[in-house]
């Protein structure tokens, strides 16, 4: 096979492998997330899916507030809040934080959200102290 040959081969099979699938669509979700009342000043929120395989989506929330892109279905979700401890650690030389919103908002969530393919989708959690 001459060089030339060759080298447009390579070129072919590296476009080509470029061309996947670019995976499902997604659509703009917002929200806002509370908790005893108050924004969620600092944390992360995420969509998972019970029924695929697909990695979960997640976002950061800021001022209470989040946004993310979601493909549609149903969505399992989880919400984090962290706050400052107060504490420096002598170590690193950083402020510590904690994690404050309990794990039936999290790891035990039963939280969900039906992200629509048309409509609105805004989310808003409204989360009380337990």
């Amino acid at each position: 096979m001459s060089p030339k040959r060759t080298i447009r081969l390579l070129a072919t099979v590296v476009l080509l492998a470029g061309c996947g699938d670019a995976g499902p669509a997604t659509y703009d979700v917002s929200g806002q997330v509370t908790w005893n009342g108050q924004p969620v000043e600092r944390g992360s929120i995420q969509f998972s899916s019970p029924e695929d395989k697909q990695p979960p989506i997640s976002a950061k929330i800021i001022a209470g507030n989040y946004e993310l892109a979601c493909p549609a279905g149903p969505r399992r979700v989880e919400i984090r809040g962290l706050r400052s401890t107060g504490v420096v650690d002598p170590a690193m030389g950083v402020e510590g934080v904690e994690e404050y919103i309990p794990a039936a908002f999290n790891s035990k969530s039963e939280l969900s959200a039906d992200v629509k393919a048309d409509g609105s989708n805004r989310f808003d959690f409204h989360l009380p102290a337990r």
